[in-house]
């Protein structure tokens, strides 16, 4: 009986430190997405000479690694190989560790794969927005850029801009002719906004 009672309090236990570990890791995920997001936002922004800490939330630094993951097939693609070929590389340098007589431990191990995934992640999504925003701090400067949407405000004005960022509250953008970034609550301030065509936008198919 006594010893069916240990086995059963070691389940237990088990069960409870399985539980403690799907939390942290819940945790920690939370906030590298948080520091992924706003990293990525910090530098985008500033390019544009915005500080986005005054005009964003959590929830708004939370998503923008997912949204820009979806906003080019290519990107997450490029991510997936990535992230793949730094996993295999990772299980092939424990094989050979392994062979070579070395002890070490499996929870290391795993740790090292991810926290070199992490690591992986974080320099795309920064690589990608340093490539991103000086491109468009570029065109803005040299007035290349042509408008991509049409804004309807609720004053009755309309506007042909180019939408350069946008969140819960705020739409970055840049109108027409012009080279400055306009900053605009979307509450009670816009009506409408409308994604212009390729035909609108001058573009040739």
């Amino acid at each position: 009986m006594e010893e069916i009672e240990q086995k059963t309090e070691e389940k237990i236990e088990q069960k409870a430190e399985e539980r403690m570990n799907i939390q942290e890791y819940l945790s920690l995920g939370y906030i590298y997405l948080l520091v992924v997001g706003l990293i990525t936002d910090s530098i985008f922004y500033n390019y544009l000479n915005i500080n986005i800490l005054h005009y964003s939330t959590f929830l708004d630094i939370l998503i923008t690694p997912i949204s820009l993951l979806i906003s080019n097939v290519i990107i997450p693609s490029m991510l997936v190989f990535m992230s793949i070929a730094m996993y295999f590389w990772g299980k092939f340098a424990i094989k050979k560790t392994n062979k070579s007589g070395k002890i070490v431990d499996k929870n290391k191990q795993q740790r090292g794969i991810i926290l070199g995934l992490a690591f992986l992640i974080l320099g795309f999504y920064t690589g990608l927005s340093i490539g991103k925003s000086s491109g468009l701090a570029e065109n803005i400067k040299e007035g290349k850029l042509r408008p991509n949407s049409y804004i309807i405000f609720n004053n009755g004005k309309e506007m042909s801009v180019n939408v350069v960022g946008q969140n819960s509250y705020y739409i970055f953008y840049v109108p027409e002719n012009t080279k400055k970034v306009l900053i605009t609550p979307i509450m009670n301030t816009i009506f409408q906004i409308r994604k212009l065509d390729e035909s609108e936008r001058g573009i040739k198919k």
